[in-house]
């Protein structure tokens, strides 16, 4: 059974962080961070779920091609997720947020002119968003309206093969786990498809994790 939270690297050091929101280590404040820190202390439909969003995005080393992490996000609105990648990214000091959404996000205008974050508006499941995003990644984050079931594995079978080998894939709104459908969309790609399983992270309406090995 997975941890509730782990470091995919394990052995890669989690450094203490200040009150202020950065590293104790290197004595400095972390914007980025202390912003996700704000938002997991506001209630909204994924709150519960960004320390498990946070960590999933730490401590990946360098690929053996020396390239950094991918994280690819698929629907942005507001930029809660998007908060819990990029102070990750952040405090890892490496590593880039791909973010598609085919709305204009909610976010503080700021963040666009951060060098780790791209952001694409254009349609998640487009021909555009497909050859745009890397086709490699070691997270990939799927929160896509309207989380109907032919939209979520298609979404399934267009990026879940771009997660690299270890790597996770992590869906919004699988609650209720026996009878949404996002969930069901899950369950049928893990049947017909070898190496990967997920299971079901309750409240918030949930929050499903795909392992891939």
């Amino acid at each position: 059974m997975e941890p509730t939270t782990t470091q995919p690297a394990p052995m890669t050091p989690t450094l203490p962080r200040t009150s202020g929101g950065g590293c104790s280590a290197c004595g400095t404040i972390r914007e980025q961070y202390d912003e996700y820190s704000s938002r997991r202390r506001i209630p909204s439909d994924i709150c519960d779920h960004l320390p498990e969003l946070f960590q999933w995005t730490r401590g990946w080393p360098p690929a053996e091609d020396g390239s950094n992490t991918n994280v690819i996000e698929l629907g942005v609105r507001s930029g809660n997720s998007t908060s819990a990648f990029l102070a990750a990214l952040e405090l890892d000091g490496r590593g880039t947020l791909w973010s598609v959404d085919i709305a204009k996000p909610d976010v503080p205008p700021h963040w666009h002119d951060l060098d780790y974050w791209q952001f694409l508006q254009a349609d998640a499941l487009g021909a555009r968003a497909r050859s745009w995003l890397p086709q490699q990644c070691r997270v990939l984050f799927v929160d896509l309206d309207p989380h109907s079931y032919a939209q979520t594995l298609e979404a399934c079978q267009v990026y879940v093969p771009r997660v690299q080998y270890g790597g996770v894939a992590l869906f919004h709104d699988t609650d209720p786990a026996h009878s949404s459908d996002v969930a069901r969309a899950l369950d049928e790609y893990c049947r017909v498809t070898t190496g990967v399983e997920w299971h079901n992270r309750p409240g918030n309406h949930g929050l499903g994790i795909m392992r891939v090995r």
